[in-house]
């Protein structure tokens, strides 16, 4: 798997490490590493292969035996014989339609031989060729019974698709919030400093004036209003670790 490229800035002063992600990184690598997903991305797989399956009882079926027999006994009479080889041979081929109609072919061959000497001809072959047309007309028949399962494994298919996009698209959805979200944490923050930083610069200009005409009501206020903005600060850094951690 492909790993994407991450600029990894460090502050000289804390030495604390930064990822830069961009929208389209964080939502390609939450793709790439979701449990939810890859645990949905199994179905569609899974329900192909029933498709395949249930299609395959459509498909044509060739089958075939072969075998070889010896008998050996004492006969009664000189008039039968006391050996015989028979070897059937058995070859067909067979399939449904979706009507639930059934085809078969088959086509067998027997040859027979044994030790009399009045037989002819030496060894016996007999062949026959047999079709099979079965059609139900009540129970089994008809396209709508005979193609239901395998209707229903290609409605099982397409929800399992709808599935896997529904989570990929909930995992898109949620990686653009959170990471909207972390943006705007993050504005906010900076905003709050600012503020901090001119409340701080308003509070001691008003102490320099002190001895001119600023009262100690008014000092105070600017302390307490650099105190509340202070607290604000820490509030959207809070919200900032808290916007990382979803």
């Amino acid at each position: 798997r492909e790993l994407l490229p991450l600029k990894v800035t460090t502050d000289p002063k804390t030495h604390l490490r930064t990822v830069e992600l961009s929208l389209d990184q964080a939502v390609r690598l939450a793709l790439m590493n979701s449990l939810d997903i890859r645990v949905v991305s199994f179905d569609p797989a899974m329900a192909r292969e029933d498709v395949i399956k249930a299609a395959a009882e459509f498909d044509w079926t060739v089958f075939g035996s072969f075998s070889h027999q010896l008998e050996d006994k004492r006969p009664a009479s000189r008039l039968f014989s006391s050996q015989s080889r028979t070897t059937p041979l058995e070859l067909g081929m067979q399939v449904k339609t979706t009507l639930g109609t059934q085809l078969k072919a088959t086509y067998d061959l027997t040859r027979t031989k044994d030790d009399l000497a009045t037989t002819t001809p030496e060894p016996r072959d007999e062949a026959i060729f047999t079709f099979e047309v079965t059609q139900p007309l009540l129970k089994f028949g008809g396209a709508e019974y005979n193609l239901a399962s395998l209707r229903i494994a290609r409605l099982g298919h397409d929800i399992s698709l709808a599935q896997f996009r529904e989570q990929v698209e909930k995992t898109v959805t949620d990686v653009q919030s959170a990471y909207w979200s972390l943006v705007q944490a993050l504005e906010d923050y900076q905003i709050q400093k600012r503020l901090l930083e001119a409340t701080i610069r308003t509070r001691d200009r008003v102490r320099t004036r002190a001895k001119l005409d600023a009262t100690r009501v008014q000092i105070k206020q600017t302390e307490a209003a650099v105190e509340s903005r202070r607290a604000a600060l820490l509030r959207a850094e809070k919200n900032v670790l808290d916007a990382q951690n979803l």
